[in-house]
């Protein structure tokens, strides 16, 4: 016996300019989007990148402003049963300010500190 060739239907395929003549919307939509994604790529590369044109090297203070740094606190010893939140009302008028005095003068543990302990007292940014 002798197999049936199967016929393969063959259809014409359709050019892009056949395409957007049928489904012109479906073309506008197809080509939004393609925009979308382009311009959302180019966006997440260029914050990936490192700045080029800028210097990033930190910038040294000024003497007028390395003075203004060294005024702009008060040295405070601490006294015998006291505590930083005691400080902060007293300076600050907020006892909840005590961890930001902790954090300026690198006190571990702003629950125990000693009696002489001598700390910075940076005045509030105006």
């Amino acid at each position: 016996m002798v197999a049936k060739k199967k016929k393969i239907r063959t259809t014409k395929r359709e050019t892009p300019a056949d395409l957007i003549q049928k489904k012109p919307n479906a073309f506008a939509v197809g080509s939004i989007a393609l925009i979308l994604g382009v311009a959302a790529g180019v966006v997440l590369i260029q914050q990936r990148m490192p700045p080029q044109n800028r210097d990033t090297r930190r910038v040294e203070p000024s003497v007028m402003q390395k003075k203004q740094q060294k005024q702009a606190y008060k040295e405070y010893v601490m006294q015998e049963n006291e505590s930083l939140s005691d400080v902060a009302q007293r300076f600050y008028n907020d006892p909840n300010r005590y961890i930001k005095i902790a954090q300026e003068n690198n006190i571990v543990n702003p629950d125990i500190v000693e009696p002489g302990t001598k700390i910075k007292l940076y005045s509030l940014p105006q």
